[in-house]
């Protein structure tokens, strides 16, 4: 197997501006994680799929196991317990932890349950669709989530209330201000510091002893005193459009709200469907695995449909804003192929397979 990705300076004479014609490009497929900061509340967001045209939502049993296979820390109490914080469509927050002492007495029983639910099993709920939620770690160490799947092309789409509300980015990829064009949205207030909706941007902490923080953005339309554009709150009015949107973001909408949307990467097309004229679209299987020392790493397999078709690996390069070619294999029929990347080294990566037919030279 060779390595998906390691650094992409290395890869500078493989740039690839776009797919070329008489190619076929798999579903996009990506990674990324989370680090939980210790005795804190710490924003996550699902931005990978389970399947290629599916949603960015998954149950409780789905994200933490059945039977918490992520090692949440539990109590005999909830309140010495790590405990998943999720705001509902309604406004009520559910605060979801693992019960692991089976109290017959109180008719308590191993799993998943929620404070005030009593013994009712919360596994099976589903954190809302596009919205992020809390953890509440009670753990004295940092620790990491990670997630791995597919990638979806499409804009976000998310409706937003009076107040704040916690979302997901959507893709595995670096999204500036900018380039995510939230600021073009029905349901975005522009404004000043006072009036206009704020973007609150999650930043981590550092070996230094600088804890978590966020950041805040509100988009000006400008005056007299400074030019249009995304500004920080309490900072000076230099453009701040580069800025980039972590894992989650809140907005906190002043307004009314309605439908505010998120833009991809620009240069992030979709793939066009295949045609009888082009190679079959390469069908790829997503999973996480560990190492023997604990450490996860995503994988991505397909199978070559023709020893005629070469597979050209890429991977989307958030700097440049396009796509890079890591590997390019042509093999038997019925040969699988697979790529792999350690996620704690990348934070977070997204990538296809292109297929093309070889080109036969002329005698």
């Amino acid at each position: 197997m060779k390595l998906l990705v390691t650094l992409l300076g290395v890869f500078t004479s493989a740039f690839l501006s776009c797919v070329e014609a008489q190619n076929a490009t798999s579903d996009y497929f990506g990674f990324h994680y989370e680090l939980i900061e210790p005795n804190s509340f710490t924003p996550v967001a699902i931005n990978v799929t389970e399947n290629a045209d599916g949603t960015n939502n998954r149950s409780i049993s789905d994200i933490f196991g059945e039977k918490n296979e992520i090692n949440l820390k539990v109590s005999a109490t909830p309140n010495q317990s790590d405990v998943i914080w999720v705001k509902e469509d309604s406004g009520i927050w559910l605060q979801i932890y693992y019960n692991a002492t089976n109290i017959e007495a109180f008719g308590i029983t191993e799993g998943w349950r929620y404070i005030g639910g009593g013994n009712h099993d919360i596994g099976d709920y589903i954190i809302p669709q596009n919205k992020a939620f809390f953890i509440q770690s009670k753990k004295d160490f940092e620790w990491y989530m990670a997630f791995g799947g597919y990638v979806r092309h499409e804009p976000m789409t998310y409706w937003v209330q009076h107040g704040f509300n916690f979302l997901n980015r959507g893709y595995p990829a670096r999204i500036s201000l900018n380039d995510s064009k939230i600021h073009l949205s029905k349901g975005f207030k522009k404004g000043d510091a006072m009036t206009g909706d704020i973007v609150w941007l999650y930043r981590d902490g550092d070996s230094e002893g600088v804890d978590p923080y966020y950041e805040q953005y509100y988009y000006s339309e400008g005056n007299i005193f400074m030019t249009e554009g995304w500004k920080k709150l309490g900072g000076d009015i230099s453009d701040a459009g580069e800025e980039f949107i972590p894992n989650t973001l809140i907005i906190q909408t002043r307004g009314a709200g309605g439908k505010v949307v998120l833009h991809p990467p620009p240069g992030f097309p979709y793939p066009k469907k295949t045609t009888p004229s082009i190679p079959p679209k390469p069908q790829v299987y997503t999973y996480l695995s560990l190492d023997q020392f604990g450490d996860p790493y995503f994988n991505v397999i397909w199978q070559s449909d023709d020893s005629q078709i070469n597979y050209t690996t890429e991977i989307w390069d958030d700097y440049n804003k396009g796509w890079w070619q890591l590997d390019s294999r042509t093999v038997e029929a019925g040969v699988i192929l697979d790529q792999w990347a350690s996620i704690l080294s990348l934070r977070y990566g997204l990538g296809r397979v292109v297929a093309g037919w070889v080109a036969v030279e002329n005698p």
